[in-house]
């Protein structure tokens, strides 16, 4: 790793900018996919699942939605 390796070579606030650059980039990384839901039921009995995915790397989407009477 280029932030591990620089420790003791580089100034500290050089190495703390290179290690919250390596921290701003996991959290980039990390952050592909994204998913939402939303499950409840109004008072008439219908019962609402609602869920989302999609990644904004390869651009994947899925949706399901499902609704249902409950007796």
């Amino acid at each position: 790793m280029e932030a591990e390796a620089s420790y003791g070579k580089v100034t500290p606030s050089e190495y703390l900018s290179r290690i919250n650059n390596l921290l701003n980039k996991e959290d980039e990384e990390q952050m592909l996919l994204r998913e939402d839901y939303e499950i409840g039921m109004d008072e008439f009995g219908t019962l609402s699942i609602n869920y989302s995915a999609s990644c904004t790397k390869c651009k994947f989407k899925y949706n399901y939605d499902h609704t249902v009477s409950v007796p």
